[in-house]
């Protein structure tokens, strides 16, 4: 197993840590909560980097890492749900994104054995979608905003990993 694919299994083994410590009936749960989102960020770009730098692209890493970021994404949106802090068609919308998305790249493997990595537009709605939750944990009134322009970001992105998929 690749370093790489280690950072990407230690983001997923992170979400329940993530939403425990948020959940925690304390004002420190919140900081530690955005600490462990941070920590995750930085496997995800790092896991990609190494990957990359080191000649270690693999199969399961290109399946993996995507499902990594969507348990994590939908995990944390599911967290802030829970505690009322964004409406649920956030996540509902999200997490239908992700299920097409999921289905379309699992019929263009079965079908072609290939992948499609990520595109820049999807590593923006990342990141957006990162840089807003952390607002709404530290209760930053333009939190649910970003998160909203994350999804629309997002759906963006599936749009073109549609096309991708479609074309090729």
């Amino acid at each position: 197993m690749t370093l790489a694919n280690v950072l990407t299994i230690i983001r997923i083994l992170l979400i329940p840590v993530f939403v425990a410590v948020f959940l925690w009936e304390s004002a420190g749960g919140r900081y530690l909560s955005v600490g462990v989102l941070l920590l995750s960020g930085l496997t995800d770009v790092l896991d990609g980097y190494i990957a990359r730098a080191r000649h270690q692209v693999s199969k399961l890493g290109k399946i993996l890492d995507p499902v990594a970021d969507k348990l994590f994404a939908l995990a944390v949106l599911g967290a802030l749900v829970a505690a009322r802090e964004l409406p649920l068609w956030i996540l509902v919308a999200l997490a239908l994104k992700e299920v097409i998305q999921l289905f379309g790249g699992g019929l263009l493997w079965l079908s072609r054995k290939n992948t499609l990595g990520a595109s820049n537009i999807g590593k923006a709605a990342t990141f957006l979608l990162y840089a807003g939750v952390i607002a709404v944990i530290l209760g930053f009134s333009f939190g649910p905003a970003m998160v909203i322009a994350a999804v629309a970001v997002s759906f963006v992105a599936g749009l073109g990993y549609l096309r991708q998929i479609v074309s090729s």
